[in-house]
């Protein structure tokens, strides 16, 4: 029991002694990584103030060299100014001459723009007064003319009112050589009137009714415009060859034949059927 004691008192004084050798050797080693640390921080610390002195070397310089140059430019932009303005006020004085000399030319201008208005003004007053003159003259001339003229179409339309009296129907020439006036060409024009109107009436009254009452009235009713449009052709033809009865036929036949002709071709449908 007491050897047992003993082995264990003197591992425990073992073990005490070793980890006292382990706590001085740590202590050691800090000692040295804290002496290491302060070496490496006393050079940081140098190497810093080192480059901080080159920075404030080198700013201090770059300082200095920028002075410099703002200092130049300053004196070179005061000297430019001084010439500019120096520019500027040779510039106004030129302007104020060039400005003088225009205002003399404006006035020598202004008064010889007066002086043709003056005579611009003389002449256009004369020249009015001469025209007044010969629009008196002229005015009287015409007067003269118109009434001239109303006498003698007045004298036309008593002779015209005396030839469409009751009279003779037929083509002949007086003895005063004038020729008598027919009224046939005028009776067709207005019948072939009547009639279309007649067939357009009933037409557009009946169409409604039914189908093939409106095919019927339709084809009528372009019949109607058919016959209108022949008839037309009749008075203003006949009266304006009055005097030349062979191109009078070569008009009337030709158009009455295709008058007849368009008769017998009046489409039997109307597009308007379509609806029904």
């Amino acid at each position: 029991m007491h050897a047992l004691q003993d082995s264990l008192h003197m591992k425990a004084l073992e073990v005490r002694a070793a980890l006292q050798q382990s706590l001085r050797s740590l202590s050691a080693n800090l000692e040295d990584r804290v002496v290491s640390l302060q070496e490496k921080m006393q050079g940081m610390q140098s190497q810093v103030k080192g480059q901080l002195e080159v920075a404030q070397h080198g700013l201090h310089e770059n300082l200095v060299s920028l002075m410099d140059y703002l200092s130049f430019s300053v004196q070179t932009l005061e000297e430019r100014i001084h010439a500019l303005q120096e520019h500027l006020g040779a510039m106004a004085e030129s302007l104020k001459d060039k400005l003088g000399t225009v205002g003399q030319h404006l006035n020598s201008s202004y008064q010889g723009l007066q002086g043709n208005l003056h005579a611009l003004q003389d002449s256009l007053t004369e020249n009015v007064g001469g025209v007044r003159e010969r629009m008196a003259v002229n005015l009287g001339s015409l007067g003269q003319r118109i009434r001239g003229s109303c006498t003698n179409f007045q004298e036309s339309l008593h002779i015209l009112q005396e030839l469409l009296g009751p009279g003779p129907h037929s083509l002949r020439r007086t003895s005063s050589n004038v020729w008598s006036i027919v009224r046939w060409p005028l009776f067709v024009y207005m019948a072939g009137a009547m009639c279309c109107m007649l067939l357009s009436s009933g037409c557009h009254l009946f169409a409604c009714m039914s189908k093939d009452i409106s095919s019927l009235v339709w084809r009528f009713d372009y019949a109607g415009i058919a016959l209108l449009i022949v008839s037309s052709f009749y008075p203003p033809v006949y009266y304006g060859f009055m005097c030349k009865p062979i191109w009078k036929l070569l008009y009337l036949v030709p158009i009455s034949l295709l008058g007849e002709d368009s008769l017998g071709r009046c489409p039997g449908d109307h597009p308007t059927n379509n609806h029904h």
